[in-house]
């Protein structure tokens, strides 16, 4: 299993989904993209898009010559995350068996005024990169106050992106959208219905251009954004739908 994380966060958010991974027997990668965590770049800024997309396909890349007798292998995205790992499933189906992606950035927050937005897409030709704030509240991102609060103190998380970053992610966004119906890669979405970080809608949308008869989506209505985050009486059922939908591809 390859673990990608979302914007402004890192791999090391997602120890204790490896680590439950981990004990059922997968080995689990977890890089740090360019801009975050413990990998070099500007935080919050890509030269393109396709960078991501290279980085995850590089890491797909050493899994599968260290996996032994052809073992499946899972890319499971969050947020940011996801839209790199359903644009590397459209890509490469031949490096993956499945695709995860939760509460998928396949729309922006529904609150970002249009006016703002086609200043921020003109500025990422002016000045690409214009320091942006990423507009994310750690109160929107979980229940569970220990988890808001652990987001806040962490020297890793950063809340930075440019113009040129936004752009990029926009027309990911509607690349993605354009070519839903190639995918052939078996898919579970899981989307929290009280998402206010992304808009869910984009992700009821994409599951609807979708033509492959193995795909799966949940909603998961009241959960925030980080629904494997969530406060353990909301998660429980969101970890055994994922469990429950990996054994039934696995076995």
């Amino acid at each position: 299993m390859v673990m990608v994380h979302g914007l402004g966060e890192h791999s090391g958010r997602y120890t204790t989904l490896a680590n439950t991974f981990s004990q059922e027997g997968f080995c689990v990668w977890a890089p740090d993209l360019y801009g975050h965590g413990q990998s070099g770049g500007p935080r919050g800024d890509i030269a393109s898009f396709d960078d991501y997309l290279d980085a995850v396909r590089a890491v797909l890349h050493l899994a599968s010559r260290n996996r032994e007798n052809r073992l499946p292998q899972i890319l499971l995205g969050h947020s940011m995350g996801g839209l790199i790992c359903l644009k590397v499933a459209l890509q490469r189906p031949d490096l993956i068996d499945a695709v995860v992606v939760s509460s998928p950035l396949l729309a922006l927050n529904r609150n970002v005024p249009a006016t703002q937005l086609f200043l921020v897409r003109c500025m990422a030709c002016l000045w690409p990169g214009l320091p942006l704030k990423n507009g994310v509240n750690a109160h929107w991102l979980s229940h569970d106050p220990h988890q808001v609060q652990a987001y806040l103190n962490d020297p890793a998380v950063h809340d930075r992106i440019t113009a040129r970053w936004l752009n990029q992610v926009i027309q990911a966004m509607a690349a993605l959208h354009a070519e839903g119906a190639r995918m052939v890669t078996p898919i579970l979405m899981q989307v929290a219905g009280a998402d206010r970080v992304v808009d869910p809608d984009g992700a009821k949308r994409f599951f609807d251009s979708l033509v492959l008869p193995d795909r799966k989506l949940v909603i998961y209505e009241g959960l925030y954004h980080e629904i494997y985050n969530e406060r353990e009486d909301l998660r429980t059922g969101v970890l055994q739908d994922l469990q429950n939908w990996l054994t039934a591809h696995l076995t």
